[in-house]
């Protein structure tokens, strides 16, 4: 067994960042298992419970919408869906952050319950990022101006998302991959989420990290997936076991 546990590395959460079929839970297991074979005390966890609540915002729309109807195309494996016009969902988009608090909340419950059990964490489906990108990629589609009291409730959730990760030490994974690439990953998938949603996502990325790893304790580590997995594992584990030697 290595001998990182001779001395005492210090907590740590890594988080796995990036689209849909980048490789962000497959290369958080790899990951776990060579740093448990090396007597790391490390826990792969899910830190995005808005998920359900976007969900049930989203049926609750569908249920009491009966005008302001509009076919909407996402999923490109799927036609034209009916979807509430964006003049609903501007009304009700207050609401919208009222229930991704709620499941940030929820996730921040769940994330330091388990720092008190294990020393490392891994979050493996992109914490708040996604949830961030998210929330912005459906203001932009209800038309919320930043400038209205629901745009600048947005912006004040946007920092308190961000202020989760300021006081620990945190590593951020970006695995990054050509849209074409993973477009051709998602052959037989359900739910194939299009290339300007990717796009957009890509663009919430850049701009929010390029800001955290000016931060002291927030380290950001950009990486290029379309290659082999050995290489991309090999990359990410020699910038993260610095980081547990202490």
């Amino acid at each position: 067994m290595s001998g990182f546990l001779s001395r005492k590395y210090p907590r740590l959460l890594i988080v796995f960042v990036g689209p849909q079929g980048v490789g962000k839970t497959a290369h958080a297991l790899l990951l776990s298992r060579e740093l448990k074979s090396l007597g790391c005390d490390v826990h792969i966890t899910s830190l995005i419970g808005y998920t359900v609540f976007h969900l049930k915002f989203i049926g609750l729309l569908n249920r009491i919408c009966k005008t302001n109807v509009v076919a909407i195309k996402f999923y490109e494996d799927l036609p034209p869906q009916p979807s509430a016009s964006p003049e609903i969902y501007r009304r009700l988009f207050s609401l919208l952050i009222l229930l991704y608090f709620i499941g940030y909340l929820m996730s921040l419950i769940k994330y330091k319950l388990l720092r008190i059990f294990h020393r490392v964490l891994i979050e493996h489906e992109g914490f708040i990022f996604k949830q961030i990108a998210d929330l912005h990629f459906m203001a932009g589609y209800a038309k919320v101006k930043s400038s209205s009291l629901t745009g600048r409730l947005l912006k004040r959730f946007n920092v308190l998302l961000l202020s989760a990760l300021l006081k620990n030490l945190v590593i951020i994974v970006r695995l990054e991959a050509d849209i074409s690439s993973l477009q051709q990953r998602y052959v037989g998938r359900l739910h194939i989420e299009p290339a300007h949603y990717l796009s957009f996502q890509n663009r919430i990325y850049e701009k929010l990290l390029k800001w955290l790893d000016s931060l002291s304790n927030i380290n950001v580590l950009n990486i290029n997936s379309d290659r082999r997995v050995v290489e991309v594992h090999s990359d990410i584990f020699n910038f993260i076991h610095p980081f547990l030697r202490g």
